[in-house]
Parts: C-alpha cells; sequence; structure tokens
C-alpha cells in the first residue's frame, strides 16, 4: 500500500467487515455487515488528519476526523468533499503539518489559533478573517500568493526559527509578531487600519519583520493639519491617501529655525520645507489633508524600524520655538510614554487638533502630563503619531527609545478613562458664541507638587494656532505658563491661582469651571476678575462672561481656593504672620514675624475647643497635628497689636 491510500491485499483469515481496521496508520472502510470476506480483495483505505465532517462543522470534535483523531502537530491534514467543512472556533489550539484544502472544500479559523508545521495548498477557500494563523514549522516556510480569503487574516505569528516568506499580498488586521524567527514580508505585508483598530508589529518577538510593509492609518475627521511620524527607517517625502492621492508636502520643525533678513540672522517660526529629504525615524512632521473633513486612510511603505532609538534634541530658548522639539513614534506600534528615557526633557507631550478648527491651517493643542490630560490623549502613543516634546532646560536633551515601549493595544486613540482618586478640576476659555471652540487648563492635587513649575508634574503652555480660540493658562509662581498644572493640597484659608488669557481676537469671550466634582468638599473655588471687582463662586455659577482685546491679559484673572465658610473678598488681604504647609500628615507652622519680636500662637477646633497654645519667635517652626483627627483647625498667632487667622485642614486617609 502507498501513501496516498489506494488499495491493500488482505489474505488468511475471514475479516468481519463491520468493524474499522488501523492498518499503519490507515482507515479500512468497513463493507456491508456480517459478510465475511476470504481470499485476496482490495480495499479502500483513508489516511489519519482527513476531514469526514459527519457530526459537525467544529474542528476540535474527534469524530468528525478519520480514526476519531484530531491532528496533531505532525498530522498531515487533507480537506475533501464532506457534509460538512470545518471550523476552528473555541477550544483547544489547531494544529497540522502539511494543509491541503481540496476544490469546493473550505476551512474557516475564527476566535482561534491554527499552527501550521508544514506547507499549505488550498484549491478551495481558506478563511482566516477573524483568526491567527501561527507557521510553526522547523524548515524554512511559504505563504503561498492567494493562501486566504481576500488575502485576509487577523494575525499572523511566525514560530519558526528558519523563517517564513510570503510570496504574495497579505492583509494583516490585528497583529503580526514575529516570535522565533524572520518573516520576508517582499512587500506583500499590509497592516491594515479601520475606523475601530489599526494592525501593529508586536515588538516584543525574537524575530524580526524584514523587507518593505506597507502601513495604514484611520482619520476620522482628515481635516488640516496632522502631526505625523514614520514607522519606517526610510520613506519617501509622500503618503498615499485613499483612493490613491498624495500629500505632497511635509513640513518640519527646527527648534532653532532662522532666516537672514537684510543680513541679519533672525530667528524664526519653527515650520521649515527646506532640508527635509526623507521621513527620519523619530522625528515629527506636519502634513496638511485639505478642508474636507471626511474620513480618510493614509498609508505608507518602507522597511519597519524595531530595536533601540534615539534623538537628540535641543532648546536654544528662541522667541518663537521656546525649546520645543516635534517628535514621533518611530514603531510599527503604538508605544507607552510612560517608559521613555529621558535626559534634561520634559515629563508631558503635546498633541495637536485641527479636526473642526476655523481653517486648515490652525487648531488648538492638547497636552498629557503625569496620567492627566487637558483633552483625550494618554500616555499610549498611537504609530505613525508625531507630538510636541521640551527640553527642559537650555542646552541639549535625548530622548531613548526601545521594543520595551511598544503595545499591543490595536486602538490607543478611543480609551475608557481610568479611576483616578486625586482631585482633578478643569476649566476652559473660549469666544462667547456657538459651536465655539474651548481651549483647557487643568489643576490637580498631588503632594508631590509645588506651586512652582516641575517639568515632572506640570504642564507647559503650547500657545494655539487658531484666532477663534482664546488661549487660558496658570501663570506659575517662576513665571512659567502652564496648561496642566500639579499642586499639594491647600492648608491655607485662600490660595490664589494666578490666571493668564492670550486672545488672538478681540471679543466676548468665557471663562468656565468644566468639571469640579472632585474639588473637596471643604473647599469652594472663586474666579476672581480684578478689572470688574468680580469674585464669581464657580460651583454656583460655573461660567463668567466678559469683553478683552486683542493680546496678553496677565494682571487681571485669578482662581481662587477658599475654605468653605471662608468670608472671601476682594479687599486686601492683611500681612501674614504665619505660613502654613504640610508633610507626611504632619501641620508645618513657620513664623514671618520680625527679627526680636514674638507672638503668641492658639489653635482651635471648629468647636472652639483649644488644643495648643505656645510661645513663637522671629522664623520659628513648629510641628502639630500628628495624632489630631481629620477636620477644620483654626490658627491664630497674635503679636502686639497685630493678629493674623487662617483655617486649616488636615485630612486623613
Amino acid at each position: 500500500m502507498d501513501g496516498t491510500g489506494g488499495s491493500i491485499t488482505v489474505t488468511g483469515s475471514p475479516i468481519v467487515t463491520n468493524t474499522v481496521y488501523n492498518i499503519y496508520g490507515y482507515t479500512l472502510a468497513p463493507f456491508t455487515c456480517n459478510i465475511q470476506l476470504t481470499g485476496t480483495h482490495s480495499v479502500a483505505a483513508t489516511p489519519f488528519g482527513s476531514w469526514v465532517g459527519g457530526t459537525s462543522i467544529d474542528w476540535n470534535t474527534a469524530a468528525n476526523w478519520t480514526c476519531s483523531q484530531i491532528p496533531g502537530i505532525s498530522t498531515n491534514v487533507s480537506i475533501g468533499t464532506a457534509t460538512n467543512y470545518p471550523t476552528l472556533n473555541g477550544g483547544s489550539v489547531g494544529t497540522a503539518n502539511n494543509l491541503s484544502i481540496g476544490s469546493g472544500a473550505s476551512l474557516t479559523v475564527t476566535g482561534n489559533t491554527l499552527q501550521i508545521a508544514g506547507a499549505i495548498a488550498n484549491s478551495g477557500t481558506f478563511t482566516a478573517s477573524g483568526g491567527t494563523i501561527e507557521m510553526k514549522g522547523s524548515s524554512a516556510q511559504t505563504i503561498p500568493a492567494n493562501t486566504f480569503a481576500g488575502n485576509t487574516i487577523a494575525s499572523l505569528t511566525v514560530n519558526n526559527s528558519a523563517g517564513v516568506t510570503l510570496s504574495g499580498a497579505l492583509n494583516v488586521t490585528d497583529i503580526v509578531k514575529a516570535t522565533l524567527g524572520n518573516l520576508a514580508a517582499n512587500g506583500n505585508l499590509t497592516l491594515k487600519s479601520s475606523a475601530s483598530q489599526t494592525a501593529l508589529i508586536d515588538g516584543s518577538g525574537a524575530g524580526a519583520v524584514t523587507g518593505n510593509v506597507t502601513m495604514e492609518r484611520y482619520i476620522p475627521s482628515a481635516f488640516g493639519y496632522k502631526y505625523l511620524s514614520s514607522p519606517f527607517t526610510s520613506a519617501s517625502l509622500s503618503a498615499t491617501l485613499s483612493g490613491n492621492a498624495t500629500i505632497p508636502t511635509f513640513y518640519a520643525y527646527n527648534e532653532d529655525n532662522s532666516t537672514i533678513i537684510l543680513g541679519v540672522t533672525t530667528y524664526i517660526s519653527g515650520w521649515a520645507t527646506t532640508g527635509v529629504t526623507g521621513l527620519s525615524p523619530m522625528t515629527g512632521y506636519a502634513a496638511n489633508f485639505g478642508d474636507g473633513g471626511n474620513q480618510q486612510t493614509f498609508s505608507m511603505t518602507g522597511s519597519v524600524n524595531d530595536g533601540s532609538m534615539s534623538a537628540t534634541l535641543y532648546n536654544h530658548n528662541r522667541t518663537y520655538t521656546q525649546g520645543f522639539n516635534l517628535v514621533g513614534n518611530p514603531y510599527p506600534s503604538p508605544i507607552n510614554w510612560n517608559l521613555a528615557n529621558r535626559t534634561n526633557v520634559d515629563n508631558a507631550i503635546w498633541f495637536f487638533n485641527a479636526s473642526g478648527a476655523s481653517d486648515q491651517y490652525s487648531g488648538v493643542y492638547d497636552s498629557y502630563i503625569n496620567g492627566v490630560s487637558s483633552g483625550g490623549s494618554t500616555n499610549i502613543i498611537p504609530s505613525m503619531q508625531g507630538f510636541f516634546v521640551h527640553v527642559t532646560n537650555t542646552g541639549s536633551g535625548s530622548l531613548d527609545f526601545s521594543n520595551a515601549m511598544r503595545t499591543t493595544d490595536l486602538n490607543p486613540t478611543y480609551k475608557a478613562a481610568r479611576f483616578d482618586p486625586r482631585p482633578i478640576m478643569r476649566f476652559s476659555a473660549s469666544l462667547n458664541q456657538q459651536n465655539a471652540l474651548v481651549d483647557a487648563y487643568v489643576i490637580y492635587f498631588d503632594n508631590k507638587t509645588t506651586r512652582m513649575f516641575d517639568s515632572e508634574y506640570d504642564a507647559l503652555k503650547l500657545m494655539n494656532t487658531d484666532v477663534a480660540v482664546p488661549n487660558i493658562y496658570e501663570i506659575a509662581g517662576n513665571s512659567q505658563y502652564l496648561s496642566i498644572s500639579g499642586m499639594p493640597e491647600p492648608v491655607d484659608s485662600l490660595t490664589r491661582i494666578p490666571i493668564g488669557i492670550k486672545a488672538l481676537k478681540e471679543g466676548w469671550m468665557n471663562i468656565a469651571a468644566v468639571d469640579l466634582s472632585k474639588l473637596p468638599s471643604d473647599l469652594t473655588i472663586y474666579l476672581e476678575d480684578k478689572s470688574n471687582n468680580v469674585h464669581q463662586d464657580l460651583r454656583k455659577e460655573p461660567k463668567y462672561r466678559f469683553y478683552a482685546n486683542k493680546g496678553d491679559i496677565n494682571n487681571r484673572f485669578s482662581l481662587v481656593l477658599a475654605m468653605v465658610g471662608y468670608k472671601y473678598s476682594t479687599t486686601s488681604a492683611p500681612v501674614k504672620l504665619f505660613t502654613l504647609s504640610r508633610t507626611a500628615g504632619t501641620l508645618i507652622i513657620k513664623s514671618n514675624l520680625p527679627e526680636g519680636i514674638d507672638g503668641k500662637l492658639k489653635i482651635t477646633n471648629m468647636l472652639g475647643q483649644t488644643l495648643l497654645t505656645k510661645n513663637i519667635t522671629f522664623n520659628q517652626s513648629i510641628e502639630v497635628g500628628v495624632d489630631w483627627q481629620s477636620g477644620i483647625y483654626v490658627v491664630t498667632l497674635v503679636s502686639g497689636g497685630n493678629s493674623y487667622s487662617e483655617k486649616t485642614i488636615i485630612r486623613r486617609k
């Protein structure tokens, strides 16, 4: 008997033909019941691994295979004409050595993985648009052209040290991973993108994807400028759009950009086209998608970036660039910003949003730092995404990226908000008109922060380019403008936060408290307008309307955090005889008395009970409250004819 079935000669004792006989891995099909055969006969035989499909379509049902044996990784699988055709869905992973699908037959893999150790021969229909194909041979394997229905599968895994080669076009909608050995793409692999997800290459494998690959990126609204980056070692200065149109021009950003005017070097905006000869890894670019605003898919082609990458960045403190650098995700997968290795680079990142802006050339910036966003961004940065970073101090800085940063998040754009126990307050500024675009400003309480700018906890303000959007920002203690401000929980009766507005056009505007739901119940917040002598309780009236001329408005507005019950007014505050701070649950009272002057300190609770009285002198600090319960306390210092009091809060976790 040969290896294709054929015939077998039976001699000797009679064979009871209603019994199935297994001989050398073949099944003898029974003849009519109760007929005994003697002599020499030819008997049909079917090999192991043949699909019978008499019971159901389930690959993992043993009765659907010859000899009631589900194929193993060394079994040659053959799917021919049958009543039912196999579907590998739930249950165990499917395995096969050589896989053959006959004409008119079909195989479907969905929600599961099929491991193939040998060759694929498909004359029927092989559907894996919802499943994973794992090439798991020990010698080199090839995926022939037109193997899969629509040339599309969900995921492809290479687990073969000898490598796998694509011989024809293959679209992947989920994940490509070279666990062991390389995938030779040969220009045939396309990572597809849709409204629901963008395919990626998993960077955690020991192998690599070699040769040219095409990567797509879906954009729900292709309007105006988008900040892009290339996931390839080299890519042309164009991106192919749906319908084979192209973006012909990419703008790079030079933090030290200048021009010669009347023989004098003049520093100008960082945007430049000169010198851009290719799309370099880790560099961000701006490309204009026009004013259509429709959904769009664009693509780039090249050899994928992999492994460690680095960029040197600069802060020359120029008037218009101020140390900001436009960088980009260099990988064909999202990255986790929190895992970047930064030297002299702020922890914040900034994204640009032109969608819905008043014209296709301008837009609004969204910042993110320390788990807090002024818009919808997170620490997960999509592939092909450009973003701004800031070099902290004048001079140079560096960014080092690695495969450890890469994630397998197929849709990093749309994320469910994670629970954050920190108090976070959100504010906005806008023109007083219907459908106005807003600029955002965020305060969050974190006792690791200070009232000064801190590059690890505060995001600088990157000014918007849309004249229809006024900028709102905090003016920090060291005169830095912030879009996201981390500050310790207030311990004073009154905490004033200076707010600036940069108006690009004259008109009526609004400052609004967008979300105060996490403001502690023992605090309220006022908007102070010095020009109109107004202090508006934003818990009760969250929107404030005002008129402003074009320009910078930095001495008019403040946000004022006050303890509930504090009689806040815009009159001048008395001279502070002490200052309050807190560390590790202990209240620290520092005397501001002049040298040689003494005072008497008294602390009471809200019931009027005295908890402490103590004489205090010039520049003295004392610590109290380590064993006190949560509550509001009144600290009073009397010195000569002067008296000064503040309420303070002690919170126990």
